[in-house]
Order: structure tokens, then C-alpha cells, then sequence
């Protein structure tokens, strides 16, 4: 997580390109989990009763993922839900290079 003293990092324009995105964001993610789903419910190498709980044990960490990433996205919040978007592989580099400079850099070797 990102400590409090450097949330103020963030500035308007952040906060309204990471409002704005949040939709987009969670449905690309989800469109790469259910993917990852359909291998494991494709998979010939596992049996009917395998493939059932490794695909439940998968959604569990997807939803588990899902509400860290969104479930209360506040302008306060925000640090921290970029932090567990990059680490869950909701949020890209590419996309947090669309941040201000002070803000990514809160992101950067970690």
C-alpha cells in the first residue's frame, strides 16, 4: 500500500482519468480472468471434478481481486486501489503512464 503522507502525489486530472477508467479497467480485467477460465474449463489434462474446483478456487481469487481493486473508490482511496490494480494485473504501465509524473512516481520499483 501507499503510505498516507504520499497520496498527495495525485492531483485532479488524476483522480478524473482513474474515475473515468474504472469500468474499462475492470472489464479488460475480467476479459483476461475469463479467459484464464475457459483454459481451465478446456483443459484435457484435468478431470470434470478438477476442472470444476480449480475454476472455483480461480473466481474466489478473481472476486477477492475485484473487491480490493474497487469496492470504495474515493479520491482518498485512490493510491491504494492503483496499487493492487497494478499488482493484480488490472492496471497496466502503459495505462499509469497516463498519470502525472508525481503520481506514477509513487508506483515506480515497487
Amino acid at each position: 500500500m501507499v503510505s498516507t503522507t504520499m497520496k498527495n502525489n495525485q492531483t485532479e486530472s488524476d483522480w478524473k482519468r482513474f474515475s473515468k477508467n474504472l469500468e474499462l479497467l475492470r472489464n479488460e480485467y475480467l476479459d483476461k480472468q475469463n479467459r484464464i477460465l475457459i483454459g481451465i474449463f478446456e483443459d484435457p489434462n484435468r478431470d470434470p471434478t478438477q476442472r470444476f474446483w480449480d475454476a472455483a478456487k480461480t473466481q474466489k481469487r478473481i472476486q477477492r481481486e475485484l473487491k480490493i481493486c474497487l469496492d470504495d473508490c474515493s479520491r482518498s482511496s485512490m493510491s491504494d486501489k492503483v496499487f493492487y490494480m497494478l499488482k493484480f494485473g488490472m492496471m497496466s504501465q502503459e495505462f499509469l503512464s497516463g498519470f502525472s509524473e508525481p503520481f506514477q512516481a509513487l508506483f515506480r520499483n515497487r
